[in-house]
């Protein structure tokens, strides 16, 4: 079936990289009601400031259930689920950065997850965390970024064509799944996800809003990014940026040579680039590490978060 190529796009979009230790799954009572719908939270651990993480584009809560473990172990830790994904109802509103950004103020508001934050956020919900700070600034005292997308490199046109024929059929996979005619079992699993997460990931994939969702962040690119670049000065807020070193392995065969020189020269500059954005800030790079870092090495982001965290607590007042 046609449907099924995209799917594979879908996959290879995601990345590929180590599998990790097992992961439990998180309860997904955990939900509260924003304008009618119901959005996906859940904190564990104690402690202030709250780390708050945001996933990728295309990705949830699933993807960081063994980061938050490890740093709900140092304070209370919360991850949650952007409309249309995971646990999450649709919204209606476009998906925009901005708009985002305040869905998960009202989330946070209205789970009593009080700042001060230290924000967490990988690929673009880096971008989401940026636009955070800007908007809020009173309420973040950290900020972490990782392998976060940058708004001043641009991808390779043939990864760009790529990606464009694969996004196109979305709406075509949305009503397909809204009918039904999709089937968690049909879905493929990134290389990189824990296999006791399998079966959690297929259901929440094969449906209306993960499609609807993750086409509607794509379109909304161009807006988010312009607004991440009017948001650029952090002045001297507290930034880590991690980044990896590795192309992901998953691309096409005629497109890895094009995909690593990507990596090595834009990809990478740019990340380091990311470190003027404040001038109390440093970059760790995950030598061995694909995209999804939090599966190839953990122990990076881990040590990196925590490292940030107690420098803050040394010097920030209690809110």
């Amino acid at each position: 079936m046609k449907y099924v190529l995209s799917l594979l796009i879908v996959v290879l979009l995601f990345g590929s990289g180590a599998m990790a230790e097992a992961q439990s799954s998180p309860d997904p009572l955990h939900t509260i009601d924003i304008d009618g719908r119901q959005q996906f939270i859940s904190c564990l651990g104690k402690g202030s400031p709250t780390i708050i993480i945001d996933a990728g584009m295309g990705e949830w809560s699933l993807h960081w259930l063994g980061i938050q473990s490890h740093l709900s172990q140092t304070t209370r830790t919360c991850v949650y689920d952007r409309a249309g994904y995971g646990y999450s109802d649709m919204s209606e509103s476009p998906r925009t950065g901005e708009q985002i950004v305040a869905e998960l103020h009202a989330l946070l508001a209205a789970a009593e997850v009080e700042p001060p934050y230290l924000l967490v956020g990988h690929s673009l919900g880096g971008v989401h965390m940026r636009l955070y700070t800007h908007q809020y600034s009173d309420e973040v005292v950290g900020l972490v970024l990782i392998d976060s997308t940058p708004s001043d490199v641009s991808l390779p046109t043939e990864m760009q064509q790529l990606m464009a024929e694969s996004y196109a059929q979305f709406p075509q996979l949305a009503d397909l799944a809204a009918q039904g005619a999709i089937k968690p079992e049909q879905m493929p699993v990134p290389a990189y996800l824990p296999t006791d997460l399998t079966a959690q990931y297929q259901q929440q994939v094969a449906t209306e809003g993960f499609f609807t969702t993750l086409y509607g962040e794509y379109n909304a690119l161009p807006e988010t990014m312009q607004a991440v670049d009017e948001a650029a000065d952090l002045g001297d807020l507290p930034l880590t940026v991690i980044a990896a070193r590795l192309a992901d392995e998953g691309y096409p065969p005629d497109l890895l040579p094009t995909m690593e020189r990507y990596q090595a020269e834009d990809w990478l500059p740019a990340q380091e680039r990311l470190t003027q954005l404040s001038s109390n800030s440093q970059i760790i790079i995950a030598d061995h590490s694909h995209h999804h870092i939090q599966f190839d090495e953990p122990d990076v982001i881990i040590e990196g978060v925590n490292v940030l965290f107690h420098s803050i607590t040394d010097q920030v007042m209690p809110f």
